[in-house]
C-alpha cells in the first residue's frame, strides 16, 4: 500500500485488501493474462478464489478453485509484511511463512 501506515494495513481485512489490489492492478500489465489463485489464511480460517481475467481482479470468499493456477497458504501478518515491504515474497516462501502450490509465477506476477 506505499503511503499506508503499518496501523492501517494491520486493521485492512483480507476483502479490503484484495478489493484494494483489485482497485490498484495496472490493467495495461494485466492485459492478456489469466490466472485463478487460492488463498488460504490458516490463522483467520478463511479461503477465498481469486481471477484475474480481462485486465479485472475478482475475488470469491469461501470458495476454491478445484484446479487453480496456484494456491497459496499464509497468515495475515505474513501479507501485512509483504504490504508494508517488511518481508518479500521470495523471503516469505524460503522462511515457510507462505506455501504456494503451483506456479509461483502466478502469485509474483500479482505482486508485481
Amino acid at each position: 500500500p506505499g503511503t499506508a501506515s503499518p496501523d492501517l494495513v494491520r486493521a485492512l481485512t483480507v476483502p479490503h485488501f484484495f478489493d484494494y489490489l483489485a482497485v490498484r492492478l495496472n490493467a495495461g500489465k494485466a492485459a492478456g493474462k489469466t490466472l485463478t489463485l487460492n488463498w488460504h489464511f490458516t490463522d483467520l480460517q478463511q479461503r477465498y478464489a481469486m481471477t484475474l481475467r480481462n485486465s479485472a481482479l475478482t475475488y470469491l470468499a469461501d470458495s476454491q478453485f478445484p484446479q487453480p493456477t496456484a494456491a497459496i497458504t499464509l497468515d495475515k501478518a505474513t501479507l501485512d509484511k509483504i504490504s508494508l515491504k517488511q518481508l518479500t515474497l521470495p523471503e516469505a516462501v524460503q522462511n515457510g511463512s507462505i506455501r504456494i502450490e503451483g506456479d509461483p509465477r502466478a502469485v509474483a506476477s500479482l505482486f508485481g
